[in-house]
């Protein structure tokens, strides 16, 4: 797996939208989308907004699958 499908994975796992995810982040909803599509490689800072976000390490979001 990648950052991509690591991050719409764990979204989805907790029933929440881009829009939803973008407001309780404070990263851009156009910005999610595009790290979920795979258009966009997110900043360290970035990674650490959307982990809290979604109550997971950093590590997670990064993890590959084996």
């Amino acid at each position: 797996m990648t950052v991509a499908s690591n991050l719409k994975k764990r979204r989805k796992e907790q029933n929440l939208t881009q829009a939803k995810l973008a407001e309780i982040s404070g990263v851009s909803q156009q910005a999610i989308s595009f790290i979920e599509s795979n258009r966009n490689t997110p900043s360290e800072g970035t990674m650490r907004l959307l982990a809290k976000a979604l109550k997971c390490p950093v590590s997670e979001l990064l993890e590959e699958a084996e």
